[in-house]
């Protein structure tokens, strides 16, 4: 599943999510936003770059594996996640 869109879209933070990570709410640059514990549950999201800024920090893509994952009952042990630049 590749994930496109401008840059700050949100798209690395989405797959990071999505994958596992554990989310926290802080405030950067003045504004409230979500980001990563960077627990990194996920190995694969250790290639993942998540910036608070609006400058892309991806510079090629990407891919994250779910394997042992569900979201709800959809097994996505055969998917990958792929983040690309902006």
């Amino acid at each position: 599943i590749l994930f496109i869109g401008e840059t700050g879209s949100g798209k690395s933070t989405t797959i990071a999510f999505l994958a596992g990570e554990k989310m926290i709410e802080t405030e950067e640059k003045d504004r409230a936003q979500i980001l990563p514990h960077n627990n990194f549950y996920n190995k694969d999201l250790k290639n993942i770059i998540i910036s608070p800024d609006y400058k892309s920090a991806t510079s090629y893509i990407t891919t994250v594996s779910l394997a042992e994952k569900k979201i709800d009952s959809f097994d996505l042990e055969n998917y990958l996640f792929c983040d690309s630049p902006g």
